[in-house]
């Protein structure tokens, strides 16, 4: 039977800073900073350095007639800045060989090693992919701590996506890795904790959180001129691509062929006849995702 193993080894070296200021206990501001290098990047490329920022308030503890309140019991306002760093696999940038053992095995007992290129063209150029988020919450609690609720908005955006782009046969290679891409996501999560009976008598409780949320990703460029569609896991006939203006990952694939009426075409054998030239016939991609626990004790 055929037998594979594979070693890798690669390094990230952090340097990491982080202050938080307070002022009387209702306004924070936390500032954050961060360098790494990744040893499996060239030398011009391989450190980056992201930097973060947040600022938060809470009513509850600044405004004397919110202190106390039956009915807003804790207020915080918070709006953040913060970026983060993705880096590739090893050995990216670096053409390498392939080795195998026992390929063949002659007549008179003589073992046949081979070497061979690999079929990744390196990329030297490669860099670190760069994630940047803004995003805005606020969390409250209501009526005696019965109510609770965790709002965030935000807007993310990562530039640079490291992709395995397809390459001509011709070249000698089949793909290589590069920064091709941006997507964005925009959305906003709910969180709702609600204690609906918290009896003293008996100790009943019964309690209801949930949570809501709702993303729009979308390809804002691929980076690669006029190509409109970029293939990244699948076959030739049906897979997940990348399409400017379209969410990251929509399905392509063959489809039935239609009449000018939109009708299906039906072949002499009766079946329906296959329209080849690839089309968006999914997303897989959620239109939202909500998730409601009941605890009774």
């Amino acid at each position: 039977h055929d037998g594979y193993s594979e070693k890798q080894n690669f390094n990230i070296i952090g340097a990491y800073a982080s202050t938080t200021l307070g002022f009387k206990k209702y306004l924070y501001l936390n500032l954050q900073g961060r360098n790494d290098t990744y040893s499996s990047l060239q030398k011009d490329t391989r450190s980056l350095f992201y930097p973060s920022a947040s600022l938060s308030f809470v009513p509850t503890d600044a405004f004397a007639g919110l202190k106390k309140n039956d009915y807003v019991n804790f207020l915080k306002l918070r709006l953040g800045y913060g970026s983060s760093a993705g880096f590739p696999d090893p050995y990216k940038t670096k053409i390498g060989l392939n080795t195998r053992t026992k390929v063949f095995l002659q007549n008179d007992g003589t073992v046949i090693n081979t070497i061979s290129q690999s079929n990744e063209l390196g990329n030297p150029n490669l860099k670190p992919e760069l994630v940047k988020e803004l995003e805005f919450g606020l969390e409250g609690k209501f009526f005696h701590n019965r109510l609770g609720i965790d709002l965030s908005l935000y807007n993310k955006t990562l530039t640079d996506l490291i992709i395995d782009r397809d390459l001509d046969p011709a070249t000698g290679y089949d793909v290589t890795a590069d920064n091709i891409a941006e997507v964005s996501n925009k959305g906003f999560e709910l969180g709702v904790n609600l204690s609906v009976i918290r009896t003293k008598t008996n100790g009943l409780t019964w309690d209801i959180s949930g949570q809501f949320t709702k993303n729009r990703n979308i390809v804002e460029s691929l980076g690669l001129g006029d190509l409109a569609a970029l293939p990244i896991a699948g076959f030739t006939n049906l897979g997940n691509f990348a399409v400017p203006g379209r969410p990251y990952g929509v399905i392509y694939g063959s489809s039935i062929l239609r009449d000018g009426n939109g009708n299906y075409v039906v072949g002499a054998d009766g079946n329906y006849i296959e329209n080849t030239e690839l089309k968006e016939i999914g997303d897989p991609n959620a239109d939202w995702r909500s998730t409601v626990i009941n605890e009774i004790s």
